[in-house]
This record gives structure tokens, C-alpha cells and sequence, in this order.
């Protein structure tokens, strides 16, 4: 079963533990941290400098040990976190989906988004239609699977 790392603002956590506990095979351990809520994010664990460390560091490797990365963004949202973590997944030569989009990933006045155009980087916009989470990761694991040999014969996958 494909491994999935799952990268998005962290109070969307308890969308990728429900899709796990439907069978999704999400790697990504910092879901199961207490993470606030949009409207409370300060509700998230108090990390000290050392937890930080030790976060980035887990992150990091769930990232080197998935098969694919799913990012999740919404209008309105400003992303740090996930582009490192999206970084880590290029770096790797692993495949990253983009489910919705908001200001880091498209080109203005700051920058031109030129990493949505590297070639493992894939923006599954155009998904919208689908209304729950499983559907659009379902969507998201089909992609994966049918280009996964050009993945390993043009990457080092």
C-alpha cells in the first residue's frame, strides 16, 4: 500500500488521522500532535526548542520514508512548513500532489512559484468537483499509480 505523507497547516490534522482511520496509509506522524483548531490555533502543544528540533527531524524522515506527498492548502493561508516539507519530498524524488492552492504556490509580486513547475509536482485543482477527502486523495493515489513507472524510469525513485 502506498505510503503518504500528508503536508498542510497543522489544524487540518484530524482530516488526515480520519483518512487513515479509513485506510489510507498516512505516514505522517505529526498528525497525531495536539494541533489547535483554524480559529484556535494557539490550542496546539507549546513545542520548547528541543521538541522543534525533534519535530522537523521526524518530519523530515516520514517525508524520506513515503512513496508520495499530499499537500493540502486553502484560500486565505500562508505556508512555511509545507514548502520545506514539499522540499524534503523533491529533494527525495518523491511525487507531490497539491490539493486547492492559496498565495505560496502561485506566482505574485514576491515570487514565481517555480518550484510548482518541477516535474514530481503536480496540482490537482482541478479536483474540486470531488466533495469528500477520500474521493480527492483516491484521485490522488490513482495519479501516483499510473505514472508511477515514469516516476522510476526518469527519476531516482
Amino acid at each position: 500500500m502506498d505510503k503518504i505523507y500528508t503536508a498542510s497547516k497543522i489544524w487540518h490534522n484530524k482530516r488526515w488521522v480520519a483518512l487513515r482511520g479509513q485506510g489510507f496509509n498516512i505516514v505522517s506522524r505529526w498528525i497525531n500532535f495536539d494541533c489547535g483548531t483554524k480559529e484556535n490555533p494557539s490550542g496546539a502543544k507549546d513545542l520548547n526548542t528541543v521538541e522543534k528540533i525533534n519535530l522537523w527531524k521526524m518530519c523530515i524522515e516520514d517525508v524520506q520514508k513515503c512513496d508520495l506527498l499530499i499537500a493540502y492548502a486553502e484560500e486565505g493561508e500562508t505556508h512555511r512548513g509545507v514548502l520545506v516539507e514539499i522540499g524534503a519530498a523533491l529533494a527525495s524524488n518523491k511525487p507531490v500532489y497539491l490539493i486547492g492552492t492559496c498565495a505560496s504556490f502561485k506566482e505574485n509580486d514576491g515570487t514565481s512559484a517555480v518550484f510548482t513547475h518541477h516535474p514530481l509536482f503536480t496540482s490537482m485543482a482541478h479536483l474540486s468537483f470531488l466533495s469528500t477527502d477520500d474521493e480527492i486523495f483516491s484521485a490522488c493515489i490513482k495519479d501516483f499509480n499510473r505514472n508511477k513507472i515514469h516516476y522510476e524510469q526518469n527519476f531516482l525513485y
